[in-house]
């Protein structure tokens, strides 16, 4: 058990510091397009993006996924046949598909920039832009080749990789003068880069020639297994991309470009819980086939109890300084997507034990059940847009997005706690909102108290906001450290 713990922490940590340098950077990238670029050219680049990747889940229909599970199977059973079938079938169905979406959007490129971006100058970016469906192929397959493979190492980099080449072409092009159409040149080179950097640690963990091509049966299973998985797996990233998809009809640019500035933002803080899941699905998996359920019950107790405790406080800083940090970091051409920020937030904080919840429910065999929390979100997020937006606009589409997410908690929490037979922990949370409004309230009146540059004052302010915040909870009995190393100390046993 230490021996698998240690590999999942291993595994988990190459992942983690990989997720972390990848949003970093993308972040970076963001940050130096809304600083180079006015806020509808922006928008106009954010909602051809998210009008290309709403399409490349009928593109991929979970086959990378499948890749990632079935090459290990194939490995095992000394099957490099089908190892070969697996990955050239899968390139080949979606350079078919790809090239298909190629056309499309080349032949409605004009009444797309016309009638949908009402923008004529989309009608070239959009043509350009859809050569993203063929190069991004190879960064999506190079990660599931090297996960199936277990390179954990190789798997790891690759985002962060591709993220730096991104950032690297947009620095270059912006210098060069293309505007608009440097991050749409940078994402579509970024997968041609990719290809060239990985080709030979690919070539070099298993040799294609060596072994024939088998018929398609691979193929069809691989397919088969895929499309649920990818359902479970499309949820967050549908919920926002309608909602931008929404709003470049209803709303215009501006508003694009600041909700995609604003969401970006607030879903950083779903990082924490990506990584703990990654790390802690597969354990969730392992105790489950030891039939070990006292221990599933623990962890997840904690992950109710602790999770909150260490990152509400710091979401409601950014929801105090929500103007201070829009403004700081991307211009006041971007405030107006204040208000959205702050109900986001808001949305996130259940979209984090949501994370969780869907982890705990794969690693212990449920992914069909994930999958309706998924779909249920998803349908709510529907409705509400065509609602919302209208009226709305760019709030209404954080409404909406935020009820999406508290619905999919809600769902997903009544799952977990029919699993393991345990109790909403209320009193903590309801002892963790007394520390939450102790915490804002001694950042309010440090913050009108002094009258400092606004970096130190909101440091001060934190800082002291959020060592109450903690020794609030000590006194009441709710951060019992104790307990935490309790539960290390069982699980490596």
């Amino acid at each position: 058990m230490v021996d698998y713990l240690r590999r999942v922490l291993k595994g988990g940590s190459y992942y983690f510091i990989g997720l972390i340098i990848a949003g970093v950077v993308a972040y970076t990238s963001r940050v130096v397009l809304v600083r180079n670029l006015a806020p509808e050219d922006y928008g106009l680049f954010a909602a051809m993006f998210t009008s290309i990747a709403f399409f490349l889940f009928f593109r991929n229909f979970g086959l990378n996924i499948s890749v990632g599970k079935f090459i290990p199977q194939f490995k095992v059973k000394k099957k490099y046949s089908e190892i070969k079938t697996s990955v050239i079938s899968v390139l080949a169905f979606q350079l078919i598909i790809s090239s298909l979406f190629v056309v499309l959007f080349w032949l409605s490129a004009d009444f797309l920039a016309l009638n949908y971006f009402k923008d004529p100058r989309a009608s070239f970016l959009i043509r350009v832009f859809s050569f993203y469906f063929i190069t991004s192929i190879f960064f999506k397959n190079l990660s599931s080749f090297f996960k199936g493979f277990q390179k954990n190492r190789l798997q790891s980099i690759i985002e962060p990789v591709k993220n730096i080449s991104i950032l690297t072409m947009i620095v270059v092009f912006m210098y060069l003068g293309y505007g608009v159409l440097a991050p749409v040149l940078a994402y579509v080179f970024a997968g041609l880069i990719l290809l060239l950097l990985f080709i030979y640690p690919v070539l070099k963990t298993f040799n294609f020639w060596k072994y024939p091509f088998k018929d398609l049966t691979v193929f069809k299973r691989m397919f088969i297994f895929g499309l649920p998985v990818m359902m479970t797996g499309v949820g967050t990233k549908f919920v926002s991309y309608f909602d931008t998809l929404m709003l470049t009809y209803f709303s215009g640019l501006v508003e694009v470009g600041a909700y995609n500035i604003v969401l970006p933002t607030a879903l950083l803080f779903m990082l924490p819980a990506s990584a703990i899941g990654a790390v802690f699905m597969p354990l969730i998996s392992e105790l489950s086939a030891r039939k070990d359920f006292d221990r599933v019950k623990t962890g997840m107790g904690l992950l109710y109890k602790y999770l909150y405790m260490f990152s509400a406080p710091i979401i409601f800083s950014l929801f105090i300084f929500a103007d201070i940090l829009i403004e700081k970091l991307f211009g006041s051409g971007y405030l107006v997507g204040t208000m959205a920020f702050r109900i986001l937030l808001i949305g996130v904080l259940f979209n984090m034990l949501s994370e969780l919840n869907n982890q705990y429910l794969i690693g212990t065999g449920f992914p069909k059940q994930v999958f309706w929390v998924m779909f249920f979100g998803s349908i709510l997020n529907v409705v509400l847009n065509i609602f919302l937006i209208p009226k709305y606009g760019i709030s209404g589409a954080a409404v909406a997005t935020s009820l999406s997410y508290l619905l999919m908690f809600t769902i997903s929490t009544s799952k977990v706690l029919r699993g393991t037979k345990m109790k909403l922990p209320l009193f903590n949370w309801g002892v963790l909102l007394f520390g939450l409004m102790a915490f804002v309230g001694v950042v309010y009146f440090i913050k009108d108290l002094v009258t400092w540059n606004v970096w130190i004052e909101g440091a001060v302010s934190l800082s002291i906001g959020y060592i109450i915040y903690l020794y609030v909870l000590k006194i009441l009995g709710v951060l019992d450290v104790k307990e935490i190393e309790s539960f290390v100390r069982r699980i490596t046993n």
